[in-house]
């Protein structure tokens, strides 16, 4: 049976149709937006939200978030004593009692979804996933309300990824992507320091790559060769998310040449650069952070 919904006298901001402060009623059947209800749909079937004086806009989408997996759940576990002081409880909402949740730096589940919808959003991407975490990802984000959320996973620094790009293999190596990506159901690739954890595990003391040019230890490979192997992938595989890089460096004095020097690689190509603020900095004379 459908379900119908009106919101009713809001000011709806909905750039997408060219509505800038307008106030009207949103229509709303099985969740899904509607220019008018069936001539037929008895008003007493229709749920009427009063919205008068309200603004309604499209949900903010939090591209980049870490709210599930298990780096999420290690930080949990570190945080005890929030999960057993810091408990939210839901109020009884006309006779359905919503689940409470726990934590403030680390929260739950349940309080992670209720604080996006305060804030206004309705998507969210976990941004770092290893394959092996993928499935316990989607069991943490089917438990937050309120939210539509899906993941990039972690391959940049995959073994199989390394060794496939070692052989000059770079079809192999989609095709392995691909594969990744289905048994996941990931929405795309997240790349984090490419290369560089790959080296950090042969060598430790040389984890940090200098540059996009340098080979890891005992191989061809250079953290380009994985750059443009993964905007290849994420076109080929027509992803719906652009490869998400962490360039090298995050973090470093002078890493803006770093940055500069990933761009001009994926030049011509979709691409998304994350914490870019932390990508920019140049270096003084002392070895200082400055702003480039």
């Amino acid at each position: 049976m459908t379900q119908y919904l009106r919101i009713a006298g809001p000011t709806l901001h909905d750039p997408a149709n060219h509505v800038d402060g307008q106030v009207r009623d949103i229509l709303v059947a099985d969740g899904k937006v509607v220019a008018a209800f069936p001539p037929d749909v008895r008003p007493g079937s229709v749920t009427t939200l009063n919205a008068s004086g309200l603004v309604a806009m499209p949900g903010g989408v939090d591209i980049h978030c870490h709210i599930a997996s298990g780096s999420v759940n290690r930080a949990r576990a570190m945080q005890g004593e929030e999960h057993a002081t810091h408990v939210h409880a839901c109020a009884d909402h006309g006779g359905e009692h919503l689940r409470a949740g726990s934590g403030v730096l680390t929260p739950s589940t349940f309080t992670t979804g209720h604080r996006y919808a305060a804030l206004g959003y309705t998507t969210a991407l976990e941004a770092a996933v290893s394959p092996s975490g993928a499935r316990q990802t989607h069991l943490e984000l089917d438990d937050t309300p309120n939210l539509d959320a899906g993941f990039l996973l972690l391959l940049a620094n995959h073994q199989r990824v390394i060794e496939l790009l070692d052989a000059n293999d770079s079809a192999s190596a989609i095709a392995f992507v691909a594969d990744q990506l289905r048994a996941t159901g990931a929405l795309g690739v997240k790349v984090v320091n490419p290369g560089g954890v790959a080296a950090w595990r042969v060598e430790p003391k040389h984890k940090i790559v200098e540059s996009i040019d340098q080979t890891l230890p005992g191989s061809a490979v250079t953290p380009r060769r994985i750059l443009q192997l993964m905007a290849d992938a994420a076109e080929k595989l027509n992803l719906p998310h652009a490869p998400h890089v962490h360039c090298n460096r995050l973090g470093l004095p002078g890493n803006v040449a770093t940055t500069l020097d990933t761009l001009a690689a994926l030049d011509g190509r979709r691409v998304h650069l994350t914490h870019l603020q932390f990508h920019a900095y140049g270096q003084t004379a002392k070895g200082d952070f400055t702003s480039a």
